[in-house]
Parts: C-alpha cells; structure tokens; sequence
C-alpha cells in the first residue's frame, strides 16, 4: 500500500489550491484558538510529544522549579493535568533530549553535562531512572567489542547520541521497555531493562560497505552536518523531509519513500524560494496531508506559517498564522488536528491545537 501511495505521489500533477483554509486564532485577539496553553517557567527538550491517553497529550519540557518534567496537557481544556519530575541520578545536566513511550509506560533521555555525553537513560513511568546506556564513543571501545556492531564506527557522535537520532526520527519506536527497528537489513534493539545494544543481521549482506557502520555513516552524515543539514521524520514508508538554508541553497520541504524517491512541496515558489525556510514536517500515519512551518526572512509575512499539504497532489490546503517563536514542532493528534508546540520569548512553553477540518 506504501509503495502504491508513493507511485501515486510521483505521478501526481502538482496542483496550487486558489485559496487555502485559513486560521489565524494563534495571532488574533479577537479570536482564541479551542485548545491553547501557557506553560510559564518551562521549555521543551527536544523530541516529540505524544498522545498517551484520550484527550491527553505529553511533552518532556525543563522546568525552572523541578527540572525535567513530563507534562500531561488536556486537549479538550488546555489544562495541567500532571507533572511527573523525572529522576536523571545524574548530577547537573546542561541538555536533554528524550523520547516518551505510548500511555506514558516510561521515557528515554540522551544527556549532556556541558561537553560531556552522559548517554542514554531509561526511566520508568513513576519518573525512577532504570538503566543506562553508556555514550561509548568509538575511541573508548575495547577491541573484543562484541561482533554484533562494528569496531570502526565512523560517525563523530557516540553511540548513544547515534540511538536516540533515529529513535526522534520514528526509525525506532520506544515502547517503554526497550528501543527498536529495523535500520535497512539490520535489527535495532536497546532494552530498558540493562541499556544493552543488541543487533541483528535480517537479511544478507554484500560486503563491507554493506554494513551497519558505513550505512549509518551514510544515513546520518547528512543530517547532522551543519551545512545543508536535514530534518527527518519517518511514518511508515514515506519521510516528511526539511533541509537548512545553506551557502546559496533554499531550504526545501520533501516527501521521501523508503526506496529514496522524492517529490518536492516548494518547486513553484520560483526566485523568492530563497527566503523561506521550512522545518518540523510531518507526514499523517495514512500518508495522506504533510504539515510544516515555513518562515519568510523578506518580511513579506509577518509570522511563520504553519501550512497543510495534499500529499498526492501537493495542493495547500491550510495555513494558520503561528507567533514567531511559538512552534517549534508540530505532532498530529489522533483526530486530525494539530499540535503546534514551541517556547515563546521566555515565558514558557506555548502549544497551540488547530484544526485544519481535512476530508476524512
């Protein structure tokens, strides 16, 4: 069905809707979003909310008063509905980024004290540390490192760091007991239970270039280079796929399959192209809308927009005014609308849930 999806995707003739649905609730005063909500003291870490109940959405946020915190946010009211401080046992730790399982069964946390990479840290749902996957960057390995996951790993990050990228990339799910997937021919599993990697080979391979060091090698260096660097969000087969601005090139909004075919949401824009950047693309789990912010460095808008696109047609079918600052990811609810979450100018974190009222 994918595949069939993403045929369809390439053979589609692009189509610029007339006069996409707007929602500007997010900046009017005169009209107030359903859901929005102001979480004073607080800012996200990086990774991506989920819901974990019926009407109940939770982000992984530092707060001023108890570090980090899993917050539980009511889509129906916008309330608090808990926050859950999280044990790091880890001393100061200057940045996170985390991952949190479905019904909030547990989290996992990548952190860094300053320069140093602590790894990563599995917690259990009443916030109680579990075990720790140590960073092991590739200088630090002992030479009988088990055969399992190679001895030249070529990527300048740590394992560690390496994990938790593709798990905020949906490549790996976390289920509360442990990390996994399938990463090209290879199994990806790291259990919560004692932080261990363990890798399997599910098909057969060709060679040295075939394995796991060299395609993660491949897979990731694009994606944390600082030039020309990109965004990857996978659901199923296809990828929601955003690039930098960089040294003369635009920032582009692209739909990927697994096979690395690609169609391309921002061809038509023409020369003023190069003052828009994109970021926090997502695609819905059927495949069918992609959803970004664009911002506009001319000054032709005055805010970014959160935009929603016909994955088939590449047809705009709503944008929505966000504050500048104010969305910093976007997740798809279950119902069809949209969370917009960010930190605004200091006085928090502010989510934002917008319906783009799409066709069934």
């Amino acid at each position: 069905m994918r595949a069939l999806l993403f045929l369809l995707l390439l053979a589609a003739t692009p189509v610029q809707a007339d006069v996409p649905r707007t929602d500007d609730c997010a900046l009017s005063a005169e009209r107030s979003c359903p859901v929005e909500v102001l979480l004073p003291g607080m800012q996200l870490i990086p990774g991506d909310p989920v819901e974990t109940a019926p009407d109940r959405l939770t982000v992984l946020a530092v707060d001023a008063a108890s570090g980090l915190v899993a917050v539980d946010l009511s889509l129906v009211d916008g309330k608090i509905l808990r926050k859950l401080p999280l044990d790091l046992g880890a001393g100061d730790v200057t940045a996170a980024s985390g991952l949190i399982a479905p019904d909030g069964r547990g989290y996992a946390l990548h952190l860094w004290q300053e320069d140093t990479d602590l790894g990563l840290l599995f917690i259990d749902a009443g916030g109680r540390p579990l075990a720790r996957m140590q960073a092991t960057w590739p200088q630090d390995w002992p030479q009988d490192w088990p055969q399992d996951w190679p001895q030249n790993w070529p990527l300048e990050m740590s394992l560690a760091e390496a994990i938790m990228l593709l798990g905020m990339q949906n490549v790996l799910a976390f289920d509360g007991s442990a990390l996994q997937g399938r990463v090209y021919r290879f199994g990806l599993r790291v259990t919560a239970s004692d932080g261990r990697l363990v890798v399997a080979e599910l098909e057969p391979g060709t060679g040295d270039g075939d394995a796991l060091g060299p395609y993660l090698d491949r897979r990731l260096a694009r994606q944390i280079d600082p030039v020309g660097a990109e965004e990857v969000r996978q659901e199923g087969g296809l990828s929601a796929v955003t690039t930098w601005v960089s040294d003369g090139s635009p920032s582009r909004l692209l739909l990927r399959s697994d096979a690395g075919g690609e169609i391309a949401f921002d061809q038509r824009l023409g020369p003023e192209r190069m003052d828009l950047a994109y970021h926090a693309a997502r695609v819905t789990p059927d495949g069918r809308y992609l959803a970004a912010i664009r911002s506009d460095s001319s000054g032709a808008t005055q805010s970014p927009l959160l935009l929603v696109f016909d994955a088939a047609t590449t047809t705009l079918l709503y944008e929505a005014p966000i504050p500048e600052g104010a969305a910093a990811r976007l997740h798809w609810l279950a119902d069809g609308r949209i969370a917009a979450l960010g930190d605004r100018d200091g006085a928090g974190v502010r989510v934002f849930v917008l319906d783009p009222a799409l066709p069934d």
